[in-house]
Protein backbone atom coordinates (compact mmCIF):
# COMPACT_ATOMS: atom_id res chain seq x y z
CA UNK A 1 0.00 0.00 0.00
CA UNK A 2 0.97 3.78 -0.61
CA UNK A 3 2.45 5.28 2.49
CA UNK A 4 3.13 8.89 2.76
CA UNK A 5 7.13 9.53 4.02
CA UNK A 6 8.76 12.71 5.49
CA UNK A 7 11.19 14.14 3.32
CA UNK A 8 14.97 13.11 3.98
CA UNK A 9 15.58 15.64 6.71
CA UNK A 10 17.93 13.11 8.52
CA UNK A 11 20.65 12.87 5.70
CA UNK A 12 20.87 16.63 5.75
CA UNK A 13 21.03 16.47 10.12
CA UNK A 14 23.69 13.21 9.86
CA UNK A 15 26.01 14.95 6.85
CA UNK A 16 26.40 17.91 9.18
CA UNK A 17 27.04 15.57 12.75
CA UNK A 18 29.59 13.80 10.56
CA UNK A 19 31.01 16.58 9.69
CA UNK A 20 31.45 17.83 13.47
CA UNK A 21 32.70 14.05 15.08
CA UNK A 22 34.48 14.14 12.06
CA UNK A 23 36.61 17.40 13.09
CA UNK A 24 36.28 16.92 16.68
CA UNK A 25 33.52 19.33 17.04
CA UNK A 26 35.90 22.24 15.61
CA UNK A 27 32.60 23.30 13.81
CA UNK A 28 31.00 23.34 16.63
CA UNK A 29 33.47 25.06 19.43
CA UNK A 30 33.62 27.41 16.40
CA UNK A 31 30.49 28.76 16.95
CA UNK A 32 30.00 28.42 20.47
CA UNK A 33 28.05 24.99 20.37
CA UNK A 34 24.22 24.12 21.26
CA UNK A 35 22.47 26.97 23.48
CA UNK A 36 20.58 24.93 25.60
CA UNK A 37 19.24 27.49 27.37
CA UNK A 38 17.38 28.75 24.19
CA UNK A 39 13.86 26.84 23.24
CA UNK A 40 13.02 25.53 20.13
CA UNK A 41 10.66 25.42 17.76
CA UNK A 42 9.44 22.57 15.28
CA UNK A 43 7.11 23.34 12.31
CA UNK A 44 5.78 20.58 10.37
CA UNK A 45 4.44 21.83 6.83
CA UNK A 46 3.05 20.59 3.35
CA UNK A 47 4.71 22.15 0.37
CA UNK A 48 2.91 24.40 -1.42
CA UNK A 49 4.38 22.60 -4.32
CA UNK A 50 2.48 19.24 -3.72
CA UNK A 51 0.69 17.63 -5.88
CA UNK A 52 -1.55 16.76 -2.87
CA UNK A 53 -1.34 20.21 -1.44
CA UNK A 54 -4.99 21.56 -2.31
CA UNK A 55 -6.71 18.49 -1.15
CA UNK A 56 -5.24 18.84 2.06
CA UNK A 57 -5.83 22.42 2.18
CA UNK A 58 -8.77 22.53 4.64
CA UNK A 59 -8.00 19.52 6.46
CA UNK A 60 -6.41 18.94 10.14
CA UNK A 61 -4.16 16.23 11.66
CA UNK A 62 -2.06 15.63 14.16
CA UNK A 63 1.56 14.86 15.07
CA UNK A 64 3.07 13.35 18.01
CA UNK A 65 6.49 14.10 19.17
CA UNK A 66 8.51 12.55 21.71
CA UNK A 67 11.96 13.53 22.90
CA UNK A 68 13.98 10.62 22.29
CA UNK A 69 17.82 12.18 23.38
CA UNK A 70 18.43 15.01 24.71
CA UNK A 71 21.35 17.30 23.62
CA UNK A 72 24.29 19.14 25.62
CA UNK A 73 26.01 22.13 24.25
CA UNK A 74 28.95 20.28 22.98
CA UNK A 75 26.22 18.87 20.67
CA UNK A 76 26.15 15.17 22.20
CA UNK A 77 22.95 13.28 23.09
CA UNK A 78 22.36 10.86 25.73
CA UNK A 79 18.88 8.57 25.31
CA UNK A 80 16.10 9.98 27.31
CA UNK A 81 13.87 7.31 28.98
CA UNK A 82 12.57 4.73 27.20
CA UNK A 83 14.28 4.96 24.24
CA UNK A 84 17.94 3.51 26.06
CA UNK A 85 18.00 0.42 23.65
CA UNK A 86 18.96 2.96 20.66
CA UNK A 87 22.40 3.63 19.77
CA UNK A 88 22.24 7.51 18.83
CA UNK A 89 26.15 7.13 18.60
CA UNK A 90 26.24 4.60 16.15
CA UNK A 91 22.92 6.96 14.28
CA UNK A 92 25.13 9.47 13.99
CA UNK A 93 28.54 7.96 12.69
CA UNK A 94 26.64 6.80 9.99
CA UNK A 95 26.68 2.56 11.61
CA UNK A 96 22.79 2.27 12.23
CA UNK A 97 20.04 3.00 9.97
CA UNK A 98 17.67 6.20 10.84
CA UNK A 99 14.28 4.69 9.51
CA UNK A 100 14.87 1.24 11.32
CA UNK A 101 15.33 2.69 14.21
CA UNK A 102 12.86 5.31 13.99
CA UNK A 103 10.40 2.30 13.37
CA UNK A 104 11.72 0.65 16.43
CA UNK A 105 11.65 3.62 18.52
CA UNK A 106 7.65 4.27 17.15
CA UNK A 107 6.47 1.02 18.69
CA UNK A 108 8.15 2.32 21.78
CA UNK A 109 6.21 5.47 22.22
CA UNK A 110 3.22 3.30 21.47
CA UNK A 111 3.62 3.04 26.19
CA UNK A 112 4.53 6.26 26.27
CA UNK A 113 3.49 9.88 26.70
CA UNK A 114 4.10 12.42 23.98
CA UNK A 115 6.32 15.34 25.23
CA UNK A 116 4.03 17.30 22.59
CA UNK A 117 1.51 17.38 19.98
CA UNK A 118 1.23 19.43 16.60
CA UNK A 119 -1.65 20.24 15.02
CA UNK A 120 -1.55 20.45 11.41
CA UNK A 121 -4.20 22.75 9.66
CA UNK A 122 -4.38 24.79 6.56
CA UNK A 123 -1.11 23.01 5.57
CA UNK A 124 0.90 23.35 8.91
CA UNK A 125 1.72 23.55 12.45
CA UNK A 126 4.56 24.64 14.99
CA UNK A 127 4.97 23.06 18.37
CA UNK A 128 7.58 25.92 20.38
CA UNK A 129 9.30 25.54 24.18
CA UNK A 130 11.02 23.02 22.98
CA UNK A 131 14.20 21.88 24.23
CA UNK A 132 16.98 20.84 22.19
CA UNK A 133 17.76 17.18 21.46
CA UNK A 134 16.39 14.72 18.78
CA UNK A 135 12.54 13.91 18.47
CA UNK A 136 11.03 11.22 17.24
CA UNK A 137 7.94 12.61 15.31
CA UNK A 138 4.61 10.25 14.65
CA UNK A 139 2.11 11.68 12.39
CA UNK A 140 -1.33 10.32 12.41
CA UNK A 141 -2.97 9.44 9.32
CA UNK A 142 -5.50 12.03 7.75
CA UNK A 143 -8.33 11.29 6.17
CA UNK A 144 -10.40 13.30 2.94
CA UNK A 145 -13.22 12.03 0.98
CA UNK A 146 -11.49 9.91 -1.28
CA UNK A 147 -7.83 9.08 0.37
CA UNK A 148 -5.79 8.48 3.47
CA UNK A 149 -2.65 10.02 3.91
CA UNK A 150 0.17 8.63 6.49
CA UNK A 151 4.04 8.97 7.10
CA UNK A 152 6.40 7.09 7.62
CA UNK A 153 8.05 7.81 11.00
CA UNK A 154 11.01 9.87 11.41
CA UNK A 155 13.54 11.15 13.74
CA UNK A 156 14.06 15.12 13.92
CA UNK A 157 16.59 17.33 15.32
CA UNK A 158 16.17 19.96 17.20
CA UNK A 159 17.85 22.61 16.76
CA UNK A 160 19.99 21.70 13.45
CA UNK A 161 22.71 23.14 11.63
CA UNK A 162 22.35 24.77 8.71
CA UNK A 163 24.64 24.68 5.97
CA UNK A 164 27.38 26.97 7.43
CA UNK A 165 27.73 24.78 10.89
CA UNK A 166 25.39 27.74 12.65
CA UNK A 167 22.92 26.21 15.06
CA UNK A 168 18.88 26.87 13.92
CA UNK A 169 16.72 26.81 16.84
CA UNK A 170 13.58 27.05 15.15
CA UNK A 171 13.27 24.12 12.56
CA UNK A 172 11.17 23.23 9.83
CA UNK A 173 10.09 20.08 8.11
CA UNK A 174 8.39 18.86 5.16
CA UNK A 175 5.93 16.54 4.82
CA UNK A 176 5.96 14.44 1.26
CA UNK A 177 2.72 12.98 0.67
CA UNK A 178 1.56 9.86 -0.84
CA UNK A 179 -1.29 8.67 -0.56
CA UNK A 180 -4.00 5.34 -1.01
CA UNK A 181 -7.49 5.11 -1.71
CA UNK A 182 -10.17 5.13 0.61
CA UNK A 183 -12.72 2.35 -0.47
CA UNK A 184 -16.40 1.23 -0.42
CA UNK A 185 -18.74 -1.31 -1.47
CA UNK A 186 -21.48 -2.14 -3.69
CA UNK A 187 -24.22 -4.10 -3.18
CA UNK A 188 -26.58 -5.30 -6.05
CA UNK A 189 -30.09 -6.52 -5.09
CA UNK A 190 -32.14 -8.59 -6.83
CA UNK A 191 -35.59 -9.73 -6.44
CA UNK A 192 -37.29 -12.15 -8.14
CA UNK A 193 -41.13 -11.39 -7.52
CA UNK A 194 -42.62 -14.46 -9.49
CA UNK A 195 -40.92 -17.83 -10.28
CA UNK A 196 -41.83 -21.14 -12.07
CA UNK A 197 -40.43 -24.12 -10.55
CA UNK A 198 -41.09 -26.55 -13.04
CA UNK A 199 -37.95 -24.61 -14.98
CA UNK A 200 -36.09 -25.11 -12.12
CA UNK A 201 -32.80 -22.85 -10.76
CA UNK A 202 -32.68 -19.52 -12.93
CA UNK A 203 -29.49 -17.42 -13.09
CA UNK A 204 -28.75 -13.12 -13.59
CA UNK A 205 -25.73 -11.49 -14.59
CA UNK A 206 -24.84 -8.29 -14.27
CA UNK A 207 -21.46 -6.15 -15.87
CA UNK A 208 -20.35 -3.98 -13.48
CA UNK A 209 -18.21 -1.18 -14.52
CA UNK A 210 -16.03 1.61 -12.65
CA UNK A 211 -14.94 5.09 -13.89
CA UNK A 212 -13.04 7.56 -12.34
CA UNK A 213 -13.17 11.48 -12.04
CA UNK A 214 -11.71 11.68 -15.41
CA UNK A 215 -13.57 9.05 -17.09
CA UNK A 216 -10.48 5.91 -16.65
CA UNK A 217 -11.78 2.52 -16.29
CA UNK A 218 -10.97 1.64 -13.01
CA UNK A 219 -12.97 -1.75 -12.65
CA UNK A 220 -14.30 -4.13 -14.43
CA UNK A 221 -16.06 -7.57 -13.77
CA UNK A 222 -19.24 -9.51 -13.99
CA UNK A 223 -21.30 -11.45 -11.08
CA UNK A 224 -24.05 -13.37 -11.02
CA UNK A 225 -27.06 -14.47 -8.64
CA UNK A 226 -28.89 -17.78 -9.12
CA UNK A 227 -32.26 -17.82 -7.74
CA UNK A 228 -34.52 -21.74 -6.95
CA UNK A 229 -37.46 -19.41 -5.67
CA UNK A 230 -38.65 -16.21 -5.39
CA UNK A 231 -37.32 -13.46 -3.22
CA UNK A 232 -34.50 -11.24 -2.92
CA UNK A 233 -30.75 -12.30 -2.83
CA UNK A 234 -27.64 -9.67 -2.77
CA UNK A 235 -23.75 -9.23 -4.20
CA UNK A 236 -21.56 -7.16 -2.43
CA UNK A 237 -18.35 -6.30 -3.93
CA UNK A 238 -15.61 -4.99 -1.81
CA UNK A 239 -12.74 -2.36 -2.26
CA UNK A 240 -14.08 0.03 -4.53
CA UNK A 241 -12.36 3.09 -4.46
CA UNK A 242 -14.58 6.14 -3.20
CA UNK A 243 -15.81 8.28 -5.78
CA UNK A 244 -15.30 5.91 -8.30
CA UNK A 245 -19.04 6.18 -10.55
CA UNK A 246 -20.15 2.49 -10.95
CA UNK A 247 -22.45 1.31 -13.70
CA UNK A 248 -24.35 -2.17 -13.28
CA UNK A 249 -26.26 -3.47 -15.87
CA UNK A 250 -28.18 -6.43 -15.87
CA UNK A 251 -26.75 -8.40 -19.17
CA UNK A 252 -28.43 -11.60 -18.71
CA UNK A 253 -32.12 -11.73 -17.55
CA UNK A 254 -32.42 -15.56 -17.29
CA UNK A 255 -35.16 -17.40 -19.87
CA UNK A 256 -38.29 -16.82 -19.05
CA UNK A 257 -37.99 -13.97 -17.10
CA UNK A 258 -37.90 -10.10 -18.06
CA UNK A 259 -36.95 -6.88 -16.39
CA UNK A 260 -39.19 -5.25 -14.07
CA UNK A 261 -36.91 -2.19 -13.56
CA UNK A 262 -33.99 -0.35 -14.96
CA UNK A 263 -31.81 -2.44 -17.14
CA UNK A 264 -28.78 -0.20 -16.37
CA UNK A 265 -28.16 1.85 -12.28
CA UNK A 266 -25.55 4.31 -11.72
CA UNK A 267 -23.89 4.84 -8.29
CA UNK A 268 -21.02 6.45 -6.72
CA UNK A 269 -19.01 4.72 -4.33
CA UNK A 270 -18.57 6.78 -1.15
CA UNK A 271 -15.74 5.91 1.88
CA UNK A 272 -16.49 3.31 4.46
CA UNK A 273 -19.88 2.88 3.03
CA UNK A 274 -21.82 0.17 1.06
CA UNK A 275 -24.03 1.87 -1.37
CA UNK A 276 -26.66 -0.16 -2.68
CA UNK A 277 -28.76 -0.49 -6.47
CA UNK A 278 -31.64 -2.74 -6.99
CA UNK A 279 -32.69 -4.57 -10.16
CA UNK A 280 -36.41 -6.47 -9.95
CA UNK A 281 -37.37 -9.68 -12.69
CA UNK A 282 -40.59 -11.75 -12.93
CA UNK A 283 -41.90 -14.43 -14.68
CA UNK A 284 -42.81 -13.93 -18.59
CA UNK A 285 -45.25 -16.99 -18.85
CA UNK A 286 -42.59 -19.10 -21.27
CA UNK A 287 -41.21 -22.09 -20.67
CA UNK A 288 -37.47 -21.81 -21.64
CA UNK A 289 -34.96 -23.01 -18.96
CA UNK A 290 -32.26 -20.64 -17.67
CA UNK A 291 -29.49 -21.48 -15.64
CA UNK A 292 -25.69 -20.70 -16.06
CA UNK A 293 -22.10 -19.93 -14.69
CA UNK A 294 -20.17 -16.69 -14.43
CA UNK A 295 -16.35 -16.86 -15.35
CA UNK A 296 -14.06 -15.16 -12.51
CA UNK A 297 -10.11 -14.67 -12.01
CA UNK A 298 -8.33 -13.69 -9.56
CA UNK A 299 -4.69 -12.43 -9.48
CA UNK A 300 -2.18 -14.22 -7.53
CA UNK A 301 1.50 -13.00 -7.21
CA UNK A 302 2.67 -16.24 -7.79
CA UNK A 303 0.50 -18.14 -9.66
CA UNK A 304 -1.04 -14.98 -11.93
CA UNK A 305 -4.32 -14.76 -13.41
CA UNK A 306 -6.45 -17.90 -11.60
CA UNK A 307 -9.44 -19.09 -13.33
CA UNK A 308 -12.78 -20.19 -11.82
CA UNK A 309 -16.38 -20.81 -12.51
CA UNK A 310 -18.96 -19.63 -10.36
CA UNK A 311 -22.61 -20.36 -10.63
CA UNK A 312 -23.99 -17.42 -8.04
CA UNK A 313 -21.89 -14.96 -6.19
CA UNK A 314 -25.19 -13.68 -3.91
CA UNK A 315 -26.74 -14.18 -0.74
CA UNK A 316 -29.96 -14.98 1.01
CA UNK A 317 -31.46 -11.45 1.65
Amino acid sequence: MNRLIFKKICPIFLTAAAVVIAVGYTAVTAIGGIDVTKTCSLTLEISADSEYADDLSDASFDADIYLAAEANSSGKYTACEGFEDIDFDALLSGDADWDEAALYAESIAESLEADGRIAITGGSGTLSGLNAGIYLVVVRDCDTELYTYSTQTVFVAVPEQDSDGAWQYDVTATLKLERSSRCGSLRISKTLSSYNTTLGEVTFVFLVEGTDAEGNMVYSDVVSTTHSEAGTKEVQIDGLPAGTTVTVTEVYSGASYKLASDASVTAVITADEVVGVAFENTYDEKLTPGYGVTNHFDYDEDEGWIWSQLSDNSTQS
